[in-house]
């Protein structure tokens, strides 16, 4: 299915609403019912689940949904096949056929005890990872007697995805961090990472005491005449690209939702610049100015990521996850094999392994893909 096909007025809409939504607690109560609009649906339900005691965390459900919510946290979540398969494909657009086939759905008892009654029979949905122990999963839902979800809506939905999936996670964040109920630039700069907010023209329009530290240390990266430059003119041209592009997603203008730009420090250590689209309202000066938020990663602390947050987030054994914590921190292999006592061959093994649960095909790879997210550092302090 071609983008081309997707109606662009209603994928506009989905991206202004979910923007609004990190904004605006009172938008995000409005969320469900919105994007259940944009895919021609009535019911929707965006949920995350923890691995820990949290478990299962409704962010918002359409007027249907409420009822069932209690039921379905203290009980029916752990029988809905729909996300507990999803969970197992974490990433596409999946429709509710692909995961129950109609006889099963029909026969289920999370089905006939709750779903059946509420109007819910057909669905389109997608579960993402939102950290190291917690997924995020959005349905949109559709009555029996209405037509089920296809390639078009498989395809809206892989689009509007990413974007719920960058806004649960700096909700999440904040939440955690500022117990703040709104997205504001004094939240921003409270944070424990680098961070800059910028226009569509890269001109800073904040910058928090962490930034200025990073900024000082030599990173490649400086404000000039009130606008963020990197010293390398390719990599400063990737930047300001990054940030036109991603800027106007709040806006439903563009389907970017981040880009991460690796420089480098005076040793030469990778510091990701992370350009994150940020909702206009967050100046709370009434501007509707598109912003991005660039968060800077922070060499100093690469030490500091505790080896069960990385284990987790990809599924590592103990002995891969102190190998890739060795890898990040520029340790040569056979001074890793000398220290821990272990063989050539078997770190090489355990590299190859890690490589391929993290996707990766270089260790300079890698250490970029470990250290392309700044906001993963925010769970050291959780």
């Amino acid at each position: 299915m071609n983008a081309m096909d997707i109606d662009p007025n209603h994928l506009s809409a989905a991206l202004k609403d979910i923007y609004a939504a990190t904004l605006d607690p009172g938008e995000r109560a409005l969320l469900p019912r919105k994007l259940a609009r944009a895919f021609g649906a009535s019911s929707c339900l965006i949920h995350t689940r923890d691995q820990g005691p949290a478990g299962v965390t409704i962010i918002g459900g359409t007027e249907n949904c409420t009822s069932f919510l209690p039921a379905y946290v203290e009980y029916y979540h752990a029988r809905d096949a729909w996300t507990e398969r999803a969970a197992q494909r974490a990433g596409p657009a999946i429709t509710g056929d692909e995961l129950v086939p109609e006889h099963e759905l029909l026969a289920a008892e999370w089905y006939n005890d709750l779903l059946r009654w509420h109007e819910i029979h057909h669905l389109v949905g997608a579960v993402f990872k939102l950290d190291a122990a917690a997924l995020g999963a959005i349905g949109i839902h559709r009555p029996a007697g209405a037509a089920g979800f296809g390639a078009r809506d498989r395809a809206m939905m892989d689009l509007v995805a990413p974007h719920l999936r960058q806004a649960l996670q700096l909700i999440r964040s904040l939440e955690t961090h500022e117990r703040a109920q709104c997205l504001g630039f004094e939240t921003l700069a409270a944070l424990g990472v680098g961070v800059l907010v910028v226009d569509s023209a890269c001109h800073v329009k904040m910058i928090n005491a962490m930034a200025e530290r990073l900024l000082r240390t030599g990173i490649g990266a400086a404000v000039c005449q009130g606008r963020l430059v990197l010293k390398d003119p390719g990599l400063d041209s990737q930047l300001r690209a990054a940030v036109a592009r991603t800027s106007q997603a709040p806006l439903g203008r563009s389907l970017f939702s981040s880009e991460t730009i690796v420089v480098r420090n005076r040793d030469g250590a990778p510091i990701p610049l992370l350009v994150w689209p940020l909702p206009p309202g967050a100046s709370q000066a009434g501007s509707c100015e598109p912003l991005a938020a660039v968060f800077i990663g922070d060499p100093g602390s690469k030490l500091a990521l505790p080896l069960e947050l990385v284990r987790s987030a990809y599924r590592l054994t103990p002995a891969e996850a102190r190998l890739l914590a060795a890898v990040a921190d520029g340790r040569r292999l056979e001074h890793y094999a000398a220290e821990t006592g272990l063989s050539r061959n078997t770190v090489h093994t355990q590299l190859k392994s890690v490589f391929a649960k993290t996707e990766c095909h270089s260790q300079a790879e890698l250490v970029r893909k470990i250290m392309s997210n700044p906001l993963l550092r925010l769970a050291q302090n959780m």
